[in-house]
């Protein structure tokens, strides 16, 4: 998600995995000088209509919380139904960690249910 104000700043020195600076520098590469508010480059900037419900999992200790609760708000003015879950005290791609993690697990078989839930 493009960086903006503060975005990305609050949960800096917390989150282990996603840093401001990093995704600053992924986004230089993936971008190629285009603008960087453009939709294809951040969802932040999208236009939202016609999309299906949307299941956001994001964790308290993450970089990203401050975007994704932005996303989830614009998703929801726009009227889109969204799910934003926030898992206490987790880090970014904890889902990758289920092995270790019972939230890795739960996380993952919270997303099987939303899935089922919308083709069913």
């Amino acid at each position: 998600m493009a960086a903006t104000g503060n975005t990305m700043n609050t949960l800096a020195g917390v989150d282990p995995i996603i840093q401001k600076e990093s995704l600053l520098e992924f986004a230089k590469s993936y971008l190629k000088g285009a603008d960087p508010f453009t939709p294809s480059a951040s969802p932040l900037y999208a236009k939202y209509h016609s999309l299906p419900p949307i299941l956001i999992q994001v964790g308290s200790c993450e970089t990203l919380l401050d975007d994704s609760r932005r996303v989830s708000a614009r998703l929801r003015r726009a009227g889109i139904e969204i799910e934003l879950e926030v898992w206490d005290d987790m880090i970014h791609v904890w889902h990758l960690f289920a092995h270790l993690l019972n939230e890795g697990e739960e996380a993952i078989q919270r997303i099987g249910d939303f899935v089922r839930k919308q083709v069913n």
